[in-house]
């Protein structure tokens, strides 16, 4: 996931160092940001199944490992917010908190593992894995489902 991550933030930065979006380099980023969220769909699912199979330590051990693998990812978006800090396009603002939470999840999913078990005791392994993510999300941003906001974002620019 982090390579995936920072090849969306090359082309963000590419992207945004150019006045006006480019409308092809903004559809390689949309197909870049699906990747994302493919892996980090994959890396909680992986984690919901070893906390489904009562192995809270295979659980935590692959989300500390992803953990430390975005720690370079979480810097650099840090120095980009700064840079995008004053755009008036929103969908940039968007895509770096986009990416943000796919670089943070996995640490609430790996603080709060109670939270997975109570979903699966209710619900459908696919099921309680889009509801951790919409939980997850909106505690660290009070948005849901940002991955669909994005794509409503792009579409909305024609």
């Amino acid at each position: 996931m982090d390579k995936l991550i920072n090849n969306a933030l090359d082309r963000f930065q590419s992207l945004s160092a150019d006045s006006e979006p480019d409308k092809v380099k903004l559809a390689a980023l949309i197909n870049d940001l699906q990747l994302v969220q493919d892996a980090y769909e994959a890396v909680i699912y992986n984690a919901l199944v070893a906390l489904m199979h009562d192995d809270l330590e295979e659980s935590h051990d692959l989300l500390q490992r992803q953990r430390q693998q975005l720690n370079t990812a979480q810097e650099r978006i840090g120095v980009l917010v700064e840079s995008v800090a004053e755009s008036e396009i929103n969908l940039l603002k968007l895509i770096l908190e986009y990416l943000f939470t796919r670089t943070r999840l996995v640490d609430e999913l790996k603080m709060f593992p109670n939270f997975g078990l109570e979903l699966l005791e209710r619900l459908t392994l696919d099921e309680s894995l889009a509801e951790t993510i919409v939980h997850m999300e909106l505690a660290m941003t009070g948005k849901r489902d940002l991955h669909h906001q994005l794509l409503v974002a792009y579409k909305s620019l024609g």
